[in-house]
């Protein structure tokens, strides 16, 4: 970042993901660092999906396939996103010599299992033919096939989460030596099929793209228990367990089955005191209340022990809030035995992101507040005096975690920053607009609510006035908003979060009338909301 940041040669940059703050120390080891923010001249981003449409209508011109324009949705329902199922389906299509709109699934399995082990033409060489090929054979023995579909498959596994596979696991569970999973993976390293990451002597492995790693794991896993078996071993063993945690909570519909497995052999036994926060963070991420005090209380040493000293302010707000909200004594024993380690990064408030300022405000309230007064008490100037002229969510961050420590220091900052605020809210889409409203009440109720009626009262009735009613449905179910968004929160601030919304509800329900033409008009939810109002319609008045 601070390098791209820097180099005034560079004039246009493409990514395939969002920066991250990371730097270079002196001795070429990659750590977190508390960066300062890139600063975009123009920024785009770019859905590939959105495109599909006129890539399937390419690829039909191009490949010279039979195709029903009409069908066209139904071609882009069943690529699901998926690039990789689109370049598949030509295949099938090409092969089969069916129109495209024709191909269904079992055909998709078929290119997928012919990627991995048939007989394909000489510029298409299967994953098997390669390896053979590099044996100086024909074709693979029975062993050594069973053997390169176990190393694929586990790879996969791991791969569709963006995460690589360490050799001495694969060795481990395909129960051949590390010198053979070199030898396997040797051929397709250097085709580019998967990647080898080296630290020092040792090797890792991914398959480049997420996508094609999921529907190879499709092909090459037997079933949905072998899968967590294998989850099982990679959370004990894996070198980013906690992610892969994270990760499976995230994906509900595919892998509901498969947490509730897990949980079931009792996942919270997993050794994590191995773990640097961030994978903690991740772990503690799914985990119900009690779940999670029980892994805080078999890990206690371990986790008390962990230092702070490399850990980025936010990792550290993260870290503390999780603590806290599984067991809040526990939290306050965190920040006693680390108050050395934590102080000095205050000292950082004047170069760090607000971002990074918000979220370690936070968690350090959540864990104590007398100890989060005295640090924004003791800072209070620098706090202050930065910078709101950024994006919509780093603000949100920033209010919330100064406003959970400290009302009149957030009120402060909003008066100090009302005109850039305001411009930010302004432009701002409104489920942006509302998110940041949502997790400021998470944090204080009474300051969102005062702050969004006395400082920004216009904004508020152009954006509701701009809402169709699909959005300002999301008022009435606000925490199911936020946590479709992957938010995650303590049973107070989802009380705070819907505590916040129905006063703003009955604030403005004359414009949400309005919209929906009658109460009787609206969804259940919301029409409830607006008949339990008891407070008569405000008259409009402006921003003060």
């Amino acid at each position: 970042m601070n390098w791209i940041a820097e180099n005034g040669r560079i004039k246009l940059l493409l990514v395939s993901r969002p920066l991250k703050e990371f730097e270079f120390t002196k001795e070429r080891e990659l750590v977190r660092k508390e960066a300062r923010k890139f600063d975009w001249a123009h920024r785009f981003e770019i859905n590939p999906e959105d495109a599909i449409p006129q890539i399937i209508q390419h690829a039909v011109r191009h490949e010279g396939l039979k195709f029903d324009e009409d069908r066209l949705n139904d071609v882009k329902e069943f690529v699901r996103g998926n690039l990789y199922i689109l370049v598949f389906a030509i295949l099938a299509a090409k092969e089969k010599g069916k129109p495209l709109h024709e191909i269904g699934d079992e055909d998709i399995t078929k290119q997928v299992d012919d990627y991995i082990r048939g007989r394909r033409m000489p510029q298409f060489k299967s994953l098997h033919e390669k390896v053979a090929e590099s044996f100086s054979k024909e074709e693979l023995d029975p062993d050594e096939e069973r053997e390169l579909d176990d190393m694929l498959k586990f790879i996969a596994l791991t791969s569709q989460f963006e995460l690589p596979l360490g050799e001495e696991l694969i060795a481990e569970l395909v129960k051949v030596k590390v010198d053979e999973v070199r030898r396997f993976m040797r051929p397709l390293r250097d085709s580019g099929n998967v990647v080898e990451l080296r630290e020092g002597n040792r090797r890792s492995y991914i398959i480049p793209h997420a996508r094609l790693a999921r529907l190879m794991s499709d092909v090459l896993v037997g079933s949905e228990d072998e899968k967590v078996d294998f989850y099982l071993a990679y959370i004990k063993e894996g070198d980013y367990p906690g992610t892969l945690i994270k990760q499976l909570s995230d994906e509900p519909r595919a892998f509901d089955y498969t947490l509730d497995l897990l949980k079931g052999k009792k996942f919270v036994d997993i050794p994590i005191g191995h773990l640097n926060i961030t994978e903690i963070i991740a772990a503690l991420y799914p985990l119900e209340k009690n779940d999670c005090a029980i892994l805080l209380t078999t890990h206690k040493e371990a986790i008390l022990s962990k230092s702070f000293i490399d850990a980025s302010m936010e990792d550290i707000g993260k870290f503390l809030f999780d603590i806290a909200d599984c067991d809040k004594e526990f939290a306050k024993r965190m920040i006693q035995k680390h108050e050395n380690e934590i102080l000095p990064k205050v000292s950082l408030f004047r170069n760090s992101p607000i971002s990074n300022i918000g979220w370690f405000l936070y968690g350090i309230t959540e864990a104590n507040e007398e100890f989060a007064r005295k640090i924004v008490q003791s800072h209070k100037k620098e706090i202050v005096s930065k910078s709101l002229a950024q994006n919509l969510d780093d603000v949100g961050d920033f209010l919330s975690g100064v406003a959970k420590a400290d009302t009149n220091l957030a009120n402060e900052i909003t008066q100090e920053h009302k005109e850039v605020i305001k411009q930010q809210l302004q432009t701002s889409r409104l489920d942006k607009w509302l998110e940041f409203w949502l997790l400021i009440s998470a944090a204080n109720e009474e300051f969102a609510f005062e702050t969004i009626v006395n400082l920004f009262y216009d904004t508020a009735i152009q954006k509701l006035q701009e809402a169709d009613r699909e959005q300002l449905i999301n008022l009435a179910r606000p925490v199911y908003f936020l946590e479709s968004l992957g938010w995650k929160f303590s049973s107070f601030e989802k009380s705070r979060i819907r505590s916040f919304t129905q006063r703003l509800i009955c604030h403005y329900k004359d414009i949400i009338i309005q919209k929906f033409g009658s109460v009787e008009a609206m969804p259940d939810e919301l029409a409830q909301t607006i008949k339990n109002c008891t407070q008569p319609p405000n008259p409009l008045k402006t921003d003060a």
